[in-house]
């Protein structure tokens, strides 16, 4: 109701209504039925304003308020209502004051295009019906559905509200305003002759625009163009702007996206259900028990062009900018090219200098600093802007260094230029461009780990996935299409803000800085990251004081909590034996090993063993089997509701579990029935903890570090995670022994699952002549240059193994013969290598325990472990 189009529609009826001559206003003015002709069935109060349409006429704000009571008691307490509701009291008090005063009138209501209908034809037609159950935002292709205590008109309202459907809505009404193309044009315009074609060609010569087909010179080309590149970079909905579910599109005339038959990788996930790899996959140079994988393994190539390397034009004019420009104060920029002031904000210095309009002037400057060759003793525009100077007018010139005006004589102001106190000032304007400079080229630098999207402007696809956007770049159809574009300067460029990497032309990034996508981004704050949470870089100021407080906040919450953790177990063990006599439960995680936050869940592996089908080691563990087992034991939980609340049960994950509160500690706990490999774990990462106090502390603190960082939580990375990513940082400097030494001294085999988890649980570490500090800064400059693009983090072996070689599983080190056994097994599952950061559980050698974690988040892990290796050098 609030759109263009709706409003557009509506003043066109009233308007027709009001003129109509016979008009529904003739009618109301008619006299009224007599009670007898009317229906006897309704009444004079359903005439007015009929029971079964839920809208109220608001007589203050000469407004419709549909949805009933509810919608009208959030209009009556709008600030919109409540100030011309205390205007109109003001007025009457005003008047009661002065009763005889006949030239005081109050004055109008608002203005509404609803003026002079009457309340029915308002309610008419804005009916909303008897009871809703739901109302469709086409906008945003959502239905809102009415809730338990709030109708669905009332939810529509608060979305209409919201800052995603305000943030689709300009969108959409962008799009409707530009659909109006050229096409109209093209299409009512007479058609020309062949003579007058030629001549026109002779005349001037053309380039037509690849969207509309318009044809344009080169120059009104790239202003015509903005109209159109902005909407390539649109998403569906806010809500789906960080993650597209589809990662290749093509434009269509209309500026709409559709999708295309070029490869797409899926969206990264955890999932471990066997998916086909899409037909004609560009990444089938590097396969790896392609069945399995979701998308196709996206490693470092040695062929083909550096498309993250910045184009040497598009630096000389930023630092030709920053040369000509200057900070006025904290709040502006003056560029001395445009001759104009500038939001003094890094992004918005960026895009103006990256503008057309300044390039274009920039570009006229240079051009008229040319014809001042043959003429030494006079100066340009640019030779003056150089020294921070500006003719303002023939007789005047203004010195922005020194504060004042010159005559505009070459004489004067070649005094003025040599003159000691203008080179002062002159070096004082100039002292921080450096670093501007360098923090303008930083913006410009993109790598594998920062880039989000890939897009080809002139074939208008989109990949998440550099190697198939290689592919692309290398397709017949691509060639093919880009030779349209001789006279252009075609570059690989890059915008932070949005994480995107294009092919396109030398100004692509103007026409997408001003692309709503492009705004909404730098609102946010998507992606861009250039310094520390401020919480977790209060966390590196005396670490060491820091660690010791939380590690004394853990011990104390661990003893309170231990004494609660066994009356669950015991509880849990007593209801369970119902239906499993011999039952055993072993408690396993975080909060067994005293790294728990106080928060953490309990984790239980029920042993549901009976005298003919043991479960510890393996055994009758199908899918079937553990759901029917924790069926079982959800039925023997529902028996004792006044000890235990289930939360429910999940199965559609790799480790089917039930999720419960016992009632009495308040403790929430996850039950699994699948095998005891996770006890293994947990045994091993204490022993570590144990043996090498430092590795505790280490997890502790880093796992604080990663919650204030926003690297945790759904598709990051979780607790168990992080402790592996410290024991295999601690294997590779030589402190602990790798789980391959473990096995290797220990004398008994202990198979759980297939795997072997027989380890060595006594031993020493290799040293100790390191500070927690010290460790701790190694770790993050070991992460911060981890190559995870290319490299599987191996606990196992204690050292990085080549993604690559899972592609030939024969290549792998001897240790990996356990993998090789699996894979080759009835039931064998590769350990998948599709995502960006890939760690290798310790012992279920086919598992990657980084497989769901985003690219964006391994950007952040590598950006934040720079930043804090950083800090604490800097508080050393």
């Amino acid at each position: 109701s609030n759109s263009e189009e709706h409003r557009y529609n509506e003043n066109a009826f009233i308007d027709s209504w009001k003129s109509s001559v016979s008009s529904r206003a003739a009618i109301s003015a008619a006299p009224p039925e007599s009670a007898e002709k009317k229906n006897p069935k309704e009444s004079s109060n359903n005439e007015t304003l009929p029971q079964s349409i839920r809208n109220v006429f608001c007589e203050i704000c000469n407004c419709i308020i549909t949805g009933g009571y509810w919608n009208v008691n959030a209009h009556r307490n709008s600030k919109e209502h409540k100030q011309n509701e205390a205007k109109i009291n003001s007025e009457l008090e005003f008047r009661d004051e002065r009763r005889d005063d006949k030239d005081i009138v109050p004055s109008p209501p608002p203005k509404s295009a609803w003026n002079g209908v009457p309340i029915e034809i308002m309610v008419q037609y804005h009916y909303v019906g008897d009871t809703i159950d739901y109302i469709e935002c086409k906008i945003c292709d959502i239905k809102i559905r009415e809730t338990r205590h709030t109708p669905a008109t009332l939810e529509y309202l608060q979305h209409s509200n919201s800052e995603e459907h305000k943030y689709n809505e300009n969108v959409f009404l962008d799009s409707w305003k530009s659909s109006a193309s050229s096409y109209a044009a093209v299409a009512a315009a007479p058609p020309q002759s062949a003579e007058n074609k030629r001549e026109k060609k002779k005349a001037h010569k053309t380039i037509p625009c690849q969207v509309c087909g318009e044809n344009f010179t080169k120059g009104s080309l790239h202003e015509h163009m903005t109209e159109h590149f902005w909407k390539r970079f649109l998403k569906p909905s806010l809500e789906n702007l960080e993650e597209s579910t589809d990662n290749t599109h093509e434009e269509n005339v209309n500026g709409e996206l559709k999708p295309v038959d070029l490869v797409t990788g899926e969206d990264e996930s955890d999932g471990d259900s066997s998916h086909s790899l899409i037909a004609n996959s560009p990444a089938k140079k590097v396969t790896s028990s392609a069945h399995f994988r979701t998308k196709p393994l996206d490693i470092e190539l040695d062929s083909g062009p550096n498309i993250y390397e910045i184009n040497d034009q598009r630096i000389k004019h930023i630092q030709l900018g920053v040369l000509l420009s200057f900070t006025i104060d904290i709040d502006n920029i003056y560029c001395l090219v445009c001759q104009k002031c500038i939001k003094n904000s890094l992004q918005n210095f960026y895009e103006h200098l990256s503008s057309l309009h300044h390039l274009k002037y920039l570009q006229n400057m240079i051009n008229d600093h040319q014809k001042f060759k043959d003429f030494p003793d006079q100066f340009s525009d640019l030779a003056l802007a150089e020294e921070y100077m500006e003719e303002v007018s023939e007789e005047e010139v203004k010195c922005h260094a020194c504060g004042f005006s010159i005559p505009n004589n070459s004489c004067k102001l070649s005094n003025h230029i040599n003159d000691p106190t203008h080179a002062k000032q002159w070096a004082l304007l100039e002292s921080n461009k450096k670093e501007v400079f360098h923090a303008l080229h930083s913006r410009m630098q993109s790598n594998f780990y920062n880039v989000r999207r890939y897009w080809c402007v002139f074939c208008r696809t989109i990949s998440i996935v550099e190697i198939e956007f290689r592919e692309h770049l290398r397709d017949k159809g691509h060639l093919k299409k880009i030779k349209q574009y001789e006279n252009e300067t075609l570059i690989f460029d890059y915008c932070a803000i949005c994480a995107s990497l294009w092919y396109g032309v030398l100004h692509t990034f103007s026409y997408h800085s001003q692309c709503k996508m492009h705004k909404d981004a730098a609102y946010h704050n998507y992606y861009m990251v250039n310094k520390l949470p401020e919480s977790a870089e209060k966390l590196l100021y005396a670490v060491e004081d820091n660690i010791e407080k939380i590690l004394a906040e853990v011990n104390a919450r661990r003893i309170d909590e231990k004494k609660k953790e066994d009356q669950v177990i015991r509880d849990l063990k007593k209801i369970s034996k119902q239906r499993y006599p011999r039952v055993e439960a072993y408690p396993f995680g975080s909060r067994v090993n005293g790294l728990g936050g106080a928060n953490s869940d309990l984790d239980i592996f029920l042993d549901c063993s009976t005298g003919k089908c043991p479960v510890y080691a393996g055994e009758n563990s199908s899918d079937k089997q553990v759901l029917d087992r924790l069926v079982n034991i959800k039925k023997c939980l529902e028996g004792d509701p006044q000890t235990w609340f289930i939360n429910r049960l999940v199965e559609d994950c790799r480790v089917p579990i039930i999720t419960i509160t016992h009632r009495f500690t308040g403790i929430e706990c996850d039950i699994s029935a699948t095998n005891g490999l996770t006890v293994e774990n947990t045994k091993i990462i204490g022993a570590y903890c144990n043996n090498y106090p430092n590795c505790r502390k280490l997890i502790i603190f880093l796992r604080n570090w990663m919650v204030y960082c926003e690297l945790t939580g759904v598709n990051g990375i979780n607790s168990y995670t992080i402790a592996w990513l410290v024991i295999y940082f601690l294997q590779v400097v030589s402190i602990l022994p790798t789980i391959f030494e473990l096995i290797d001294s220990n004398k008994a085999s202990n198979i759980v699952a297939g795997w072997e988890t027989g380890v060595l649980i006594d031993f020493e570490p290799r040293r100790t002549d390191q500070s927690f500090r010290e460790l701790l800064t190694q770790f993050f400059k070991f992460y911060a240059s981890f190559d995870y693009r290319n490299d599987v983090i191996c606990p196992l072996l204690g050292e990085p193994v080549k993604k690559t070689l899972f592609s030939n599983p024969n290549e792998l080190p001897s240790a990996m013969k356990p993998y090789l056994n699996s894979l080759n097994g009835e039931n064998g599952v590769p350990f998948r290598v599709d995502s960006v950061l890939c760690l290798q559980d310790p012992f279920d050698l086919a598992h990657n325990l980084c497989k769901a974690v985003k690219k964006l988040t391994v950007y952040k892990l590598q950006t934040f472990c720079t930043l804090s290796a950083q800090t604490l050098d800097k508080n050393s």
